[in-house]
């Protein structure tokens, strides 16, 4: 269980961020990832190498730094979560062609040649390639404009999903707690 899930976890039972103990390995990969040390599971098992630069944090600092610790950790995981709704976003199929009442749908991956021979076959030529109607594949006859046009549809969705995952990347980071972060939507649309 991540700590952010671990989190999560505290707050359904009614518990408190104080309520998590410290982690000093924890807290020193992520603010003293150059330093040389060995620790077991206290503060007094802490082993400061002399070749550091830093200082050997003492225990009290070690303790003002964990929950920055822990919010860094949650708006990573939150980050993480992000990421992954943008890559479901870019999985979908694309609607290809409507004809006779009937939509014709392609898969993006199979898709990303496709695009790029828009732009290599003649104009007066048409291509069969492999889609779907009502999730049956068919073989769909495309133009060249059609494979343009789908291209061009696929490029605006990527940017938008894109898009939409900096924007809310950046509304993560603007959080200052992990309840904030914790209840922060992935889902909702920020422009």
């Amino acid at each position: 269980m991540g700590i952010f899930s671990f989190i999560k976890n505290l707050f359904s039972k009614g518990q408190t961020i104080a309520d998590i103990p410290m982690d000093i390995q924890t807290i020193l990969q992520y603010k003293f990832s150059g330093a040389k040390y060995s620790v077991g599971e206290d503060y007094e098992s802490l082993i400061w190498y002399d070749d550091n630069t830093v200082s050997k944090p003492s225990k009290q600092d070690l303790q003002n730094l964990w929950y920055d610790v822990l919010l860094t950790i949650a708006k990573n995981e939150k980050k993480e979560e992000i990421k992954n709704l943008r890559a479901a976003s870019l999985g979908g199929d694309l609607l290809a062609k409507v004809e006779n009442g009937n939509s014709y749908y392609v898969t993006t991956r199979p898709e990303i040649n496709i695009f790029q021979s828009a732009v290599l076959i003649p104009d007066d030529i048409t291509r069969r390639w492999g889609g779907y109607l009502n999730g049956v594949k068919v073989p769909i006859v495309l133009t060249k404009q059609e494979l343009k046009n789908l291209s061009n549809h696929y490029e605006e969705r990527k940017n938008l999903a894109y898009n939409l995952c900096d924007a809310r990347r950046a509304a993560v980071d603007a959080l200052s707690t992990i309840e904030e972060v914790e209840a922060f939507d992935i889902n909702e649309v920020i422009i």
